[in-house]
């Protein structure tokens, strides 16, 4: 089951951002556009019983593997 974050930027929020003095002022802006990041949508699919809650805490507690060092 895939799970996306996904936002339309029309020119308000485009504005919006660009004037933004901080990433918390542009979250504000994006939570305010009724955005759901990764972890909103992953929980309202546990919730309609789409996806178990063991899965979504597997896909988000995954720690990112750092790319192999060329020598």
């Amino acid at each position: 089951m895939a799970v996306f974050e996904m936002i339309i930027l029309d020119d308000q929020l485009k504005k919006a951002i660009k004037h933004a003095k901080s990433l918390s002022e542009v979250d504000a802006h994006f939570k305010s556009a009724k955005m759901l990041y990764l972890q909103d949508q992953a929980l309202q699919k546990v919730i309609k019983g789409i996806t178990a809650i063991n899965e979504m805490v597997r896909i988000f507690s995954k720690k990112k593997r750092k790319p192999e060092q060329k020598s």
